[in-house]
């Protein structure tokens, strides 16, 4: 079979005097396309920017009383040669003419291992002096299309050859579309025993991998910020070998009427068009105790997330640190609920020598988490400091950083009274 783009030896990106054509040019020319290809029988009609056509006008305006549904959609059925209609938006098409499509195809952006492929024949094309791995990073930190990443390494080509020419016209490009570069995933590597919980969850993760477990579950998992929430979910996706789809309770809050409710189904959908597991951070924002409520889409907000946990059929996680504020109909729609405490003595301790690579030279303060302890470390990094009196003293500060937290009633003791000094040592070495 051949395809053939509508209108092309006339052409449907200008009119006859060379000017922007109208809708009705348009769709004259592919109905003329398709008359002239009605007799071959091998033949199919391409035809790009459906929106030009298909756009379902407003009850308002200049397009008044200039479109007739009626006669779309009659067109639509007695096409007499097979059309493909490619759109960008099919929000913006009635649902009456999308029902007489034969077939709807969505192409979404390209998974990790797809971009990877794709930045590597993109970088090739254009001749690129990169590192080796800069294709699996391109890929990783941005969700680009194959048209935006060839774009991308061609105006590379044009202002440099080198990597900080491909990223800067990257971001240019995708910041303009509303899209921005996913940090990679710092701080501490996730270390199963430097997690307070209650459940054993070296148990429970060998019991959610296995086969024969239903993967259509949730979980939610509470604690103050740091004790590596969001770290274990992705943990848990590791070991199912499921990518993750991340979202923040922001991402999904809109200021339009009805904009969060589509969000929170978008984000579902998206998760099991990936066969993805679902992470929502700060989850609070979206399952707030609807008691509290002032208005009815705030309700509404609330019911459309619970209806979807009841009907996914994939991993779905979401962490809080206020589980308080969630509604009370929330913690019985969780198959599993875990809390994650700060570390106790043993933990910290533990901490100390695996993630500071020293012997705690003293007793650690209370409330620490794992997210303290990558702090210190990346700080121990920035300054080449390796004294384990200087990391203990950062990691006394960083739990007095903590809200609510009180100082200590009595008096300071020799040792205390050295501690500015050893905090700040790196900092003048520096200087």
């Amino acid at each position: 079979m051949k395809l053939f783009a509508a209108g092309e030896s006339g052409g449907t990106e200008e009119d006859d005097h060379g000017r922007e054509p109208s809708r009705t040019e348009r769709f004259g020319a592919l109905r003329l396309a398709c008359s002239l290809l009605s007799s071959t029988g091998n033949a199919a009609v391409l035809l790009d920017e459906a929106e030009d056509v298909l756009e379902a006008p407003h009850s308002y305006g200049n397009m008044r009383g200039t479109y007739s549904k009626a006669f779309l959609h009659r067109t639509l059925e007695i096409l007499p040669v097979p059309v493909i209609w490619t759109c960008n938006d099919l929000s913006l098409m009635d649902p009456a003419t999308l029902r007489r499509m034969t077939m709807v195809i969505e192409v979404p952006v390209p998974d990790v291992a797809t971009r990877t492929r794709i930045w590597r024949r993109v970088i090739a094309h254009e001749r690129l002096r990169l590192p080796p791995d800069v294709s699996e990073r391109l890929a990783q930190n941005w969700e680009a299309s194959a048209g935006v990443a060839a774009g991308a390494a061609r105006a590379a080509r044009l202002t440099g050859r080198d990597e900080p020419a491909l990223k800067r016209a990257l971001r240019g490009v995708m910041g303009a579309m509303g899209h921005h570069e996913v940090s990679p995933r710092a701080g501490v590597d996730f270390d199963i025993d430097l997690v307070n919980s209650k459940q054993d969850l070296a148990i429970l993760r060998h019991r959610l991998a296995q086969p024969a477990t239903s993967r259509a579950w949730s979980l939610c998992l509470s604690g103050p910020p740091g004790t590596g929430k969001s770290e274990f979910a992705h943990h848990l996706a590791r070991h199912l070998a499921l990518p993750v789809l991340q979202k923040r309770g922001s991402d999904l809050l809109s200021m339009f009427v009805g904009g969060s409710e589509k969000a929170i189904a978008e984000a579902f959908r998206e998760a099991r068009d990936r066969g993805a597991l679902l992470l929502i951070d700060e989850a609070e924002a979206l399952l707030f105790d609807r008691s509290a409520a002032v208005q009815s889409w705030e309700v509404s907000q609330v019911n459309e997330m619970l209806t979807w946990m009841e009907n996914h059929s994939l991993p779905f996680v979401c962490t809080t640190n206020l589980p308080e504020r969630m509604d009370h109909a929330v913690p019985r729609r969780f198959t599993l609920k875990l809390h994650f405490g700060a570390l106790d003595a043993p933990r910290a301790a533990l901490a100390f020598r695996r993630l500071l690579q020293a012997e705690p030279p003293g007793a650690l303060p209370d409330g620490l988490t794992p997210g303290d302890f990558a702090v210190v470390r990346s700080k121990a990094a920035l300054f080449g400091e390796r004294d384990p009196r200087v990391l203990l003293v950062w990691l006394r500060e960083e739990a007095e950083a903590k809200p609510g937290r009180h100082a200590e009633i009595g008096f300071r003791g020799r040792r205390q009274e050295t501690e500015p000094a050893l905090a700040m040592r790196p900092f003048l070495r520096a200087a």
